[in-house]
């Protein structure tokens, strides 16, 4: 069963938090995440993302936002991972838009995990032939 958890980052602490993404509830701040057994915790709604139910090679998590160094038939780069507005999983550089079949876990030789785009944006920045 795929796991469902989102991740942001605390408007106080500026930490990630990881959980439950719940907004406009009562008692609860217009955008938060809930750890399992927590409280809610006040995020930035711009760095909201879910786990997209894959690891990288090394066995972390991968969500919305993170940027990673892909290998796979359709080429190499260091691409931002996303969920498309039609609910597909997707992969993002600032030349090219792959997603559907395309970028499908059992095409992909490696994966890295680099960082994200929220703390590292200037991954983001080298260009993606």
């Amino acid at each position: 069963m795929r796991e469902i958890k989102f991740r942001g980052k605390s408007l106080k602490t500026g930490a990630w938090a990881y959980g439950y993404y719940v907004k406009g509830l009562q008692y609860v701040d217009e955008h938060a995440i809930v750890p399992l057994g927590g409280y809610p915790i006040a995020v930035d709604p711009e760095t909201v993302g879910q786990f997209l139910s894959i690891k990288d090679d090394e066995g972390k998590e991968l969500f919305e936002g993170d940027v990673v160094a892909l290998s796979s038939i359709i080429g190499e780069g260091v691409f931002e991972l996303e969920i498309t507005a039609d609910g597909y999983f997707g992969i993002q550089s600032h030349l090219k838009h792959i997603k559907g079949y395309e970028c499908a876990t059992h095409i992909m030789d490696s994966v890295k995990l680099c960082g994200n785009k929220y703390d590292n944006p200037e991954l983001l920045e080298s260009g993606n032939e």
